[in-house]
């Protein structure tokens, strides 16, 4: 890019000459606005920044969108004159709009996309730290453009410094705002919110760098000061949105986790806040190639069945440090036949034996009284004479 830009100062092979430090200055007053910027938003981001090499390729991929975004341009430019005539307030308004805007912002999308598959996009703030140096890279080179060459060079240079490049920078930070809910919609599993947010990255930065341009394409002194008031309220709002994002814990994005086989998984992040990429929220969540509310068995082992072994100590049985659990059987042996137990079975103690029932007609006799014996008379006692009684005679009246 950089011999490109300089071919107007070599001819045939010679040396610069005279001219080469003039083009090494304006080269780096061109640069210089971008980096800084740049700079300044990696420093902000320093609580949670994005890896360095996603930093980088935004940079580079925003510089390399110059070239798809300035053949769109010449092309839709000469579309709107042809139907409009160059200087009406249609050709104004729908070029600025459609042939500007739109194509700019939506390749500065794409120069930021690979940044969606990193895993240290993890907070809406690295969005905008990641859209708004792809802006910058896309300003360095615009930059490199208009200010290498020119006459007026340095005042090109300087004028660009406060007002092209920090509007870029700020169409940047209003992208990655909306492309990080997106992010987080989408980690979220809210897959309506995701697109919302997509759109919102790209109409946002687009009705912004419109009302820029088409201000900026009149003259006067009321449009002088509607386009200085615009482009204050534009810087102010996006210092705002910086400081508002920056440190939000709202705003965090959720990051998918190792799932570990049969055991339910919370998720990340925990208490209160969107489980794991692929969870779904009040529920246990399977390992692989498990089913939720089934019983997982171990390596080998089927389903539903008494698996042998080692028997593991029950919850409340602790085992202490260097101490191996008892081999067990889950299940005694059978008994073999002839009564005889198993080893290390103990023998069963013989049960009493019942007594007979009685039969259902024949109940059971009672027993004989038990007469105590009359006492024997004493050796000395005499025997007393028996008087005869009369018999008596039966009534004749009964």
């Amino acid at each position: 890019m950089i011999l490109l830009l300089t071919t107007d100062y070599a001819f045939d092979g010679e040396e610069y000459g005279t001219d080469e430090p003039v083009v090494v200055l304006e080269f780096l007053a061109a640069v210089a606005p971008a980096i800084v910027l740049a700079i300044v938003m990696v420093l902000l981001g320093k609580l949670n920044r994005p890896a360095v090499w996603v930093i980088i390729a935004a940079l580079l991929l925003g510089m390399v969108v110059t070239v798809p975004i300035y053949y769109v341009e010449v092309w839709a430019d000469g579309l709107f004159i042809r139907a409009f005539g160059y200087g009406t307030i249609a050709y104004w308004l729908l070029s600025t709009l459609f042939g500007v805007a739109l194509v700019e912002e939506f390749f500065k999308m794409c120069a930021a996309g690979p940044a969606w598959v990193s895993k240290s996009f993890r907070h809406v703030f690295d969005g905008m730290i990641i859209c708004a140096v792809a802006a910058l890279g896309y300003a360095l080179a615009e930059n490199v453009g208009y200010v290498v060459g020119d006459p007026d060079s340095l005042e090109v240079a300087m004028t660009r410094a406060l007002y092209s490049v920090p509007g870029h920078m700020c169409d940047g930070l209003f992208m990655g705002l909306f492309f990080g809910l997106a992010k987080k919609a989408q980690m979220e599993h809210r897959m309506g919110a995701m697109v919302g947010n997509l759109a919102m990255a790209l109409f946002a930065p687009m009705v912004e760098h419109t009302v820029y341009d088409f201000v900026l394409s009149f003259e006067g002194d009321g449009i002088d000061l509607l386009f200085d008031f615009w482009v204050v309220f534009v810087y102010a709002l996006a210092s705002l949105a910086v400081v508002k994002v920056r440190k939000n814990p709202n705003l965090w994005i959720p990051q998918p986790v190792a799932v570990t086989p049969g055991l339910p998984q919370a998720g990340y992040p925990q208490l209160g806040q969107a489980p794991a990429y692929g969870q779904v929220a009040g529920l246990p969540q399977p390992g692989y190639g498990q089913m939720v509310g089934q019983p997982q068995p171990g390596y080998g082992q089927a389903v539903g069945l008494p698996q042998p072994g080692y028997v593991q100590p029950q919850p409340h049985q602790q085992l202490a440090y260097g101490q191996v659990p008892v081999y067990q059987q889950p299940q005694a042996y059978p008994q073999p036949v002839y009564g005889r137990p198993a080893y290390g079975q103990p023998v069963p103690a013989p049960a009493p034996a019942a007594a007979p029932a009685p039969q259902y007609y024949q109940p059971a006799p009672a027993p004989d009284p038990v007469v105590a014996p009359a006492p024997a008379p004493a050796a000395s006692a005499v025997a007393a004479p028996v008087t005869p009684q009369p018999a008596v005679e039966p009534d004749q009246h009964a």
